[in-house]
C-alpha cells in the first residue's frame, strides 16, 4: 500500500476497521491522521482545530470509538476527539483531565468494554524518576 498523501510517517496503527497513518501531509498542511480502509483507500483526514488556532503535534495513538475517533497527541499533550465522519470535536489538555504535569502520551489500547487504557510517562515531582502511568478513559 502506498500512502501518497503522507510525506513523513511518525506512527502507523491498524485496527479492525482502519489503517491510521500519522504524519506530515505532502501538501504541507501539517500533521494529520490519514485514515485508510484495509485496501489502502483514503477514507478521511483527521486534523486539528478547524479555526486554525492549533494543529496536531505528534499523534502517538488513534483509534475508532463507538461515536468517532480518539487520539493521543504526545507533542501537544492533548487528547483529541472527532466524530465518526472525521469532524473535529475538540481536545482536552492531559494535565487538566488527568491531573498530570506535562506528560508524554506514549500509547494506548482499547479495552473489551470500549474504554481506552492510556499510558503516559512523566517525571516525578521530586525529580527522582520518570514514571509510567496508566489511565482508563471512557465516556466517548
Amino acid at each position: 500500500i502506498t500512502f501518497s498523501e503522507v510525506d513523513i510517517i511518525s506512527h502507523l496503527m491498524i485496527d479492525g476497521s482502519y489503517i491510521y497513518v500519522c504524519g506530515s501531509a505532502v501538501d504541507e498542511s501539517g500533521h494529520k491522521v490519514f485514515v485508510y480502509d484495509h485496501s489502502g483507500n483514503l477514507k478521511m483526514q483527521l486534523s486539528g482545530d478547524p479555526t486554525g488556532s492549533f494543529g496536531l503535534g505528534s499523534v502517538t495513538y488513534v483509534t475508532k470509538t463507538a461515536n468517532g475517533f480518539i487520539a493521543l497527541d504526545g507533542n501537544m499533550r492533548d487528547i483529541v476527539l472527532w466524530t465518526a465522519d472525521g469532524t473535529w470535536l475538540g481536545s482536552v489538555d492531559a494535565d487538566d483531565l488527568l491531573g498530570t504535569d506535562y506528560p508524554w502520551l506514549a500509547s494506548a489500547d482499547v479495552m473489551a468494554d470500549g474504554s481506552v487504557l492510556c499510558v503516559l510517562s512523566q517525571d516525578r515531582a521530586d525529580g527522582s524518576a520518570m514514571e509510567a502511568v496508566a489511565f482508563k478513559l471512557s465516556g466517548f
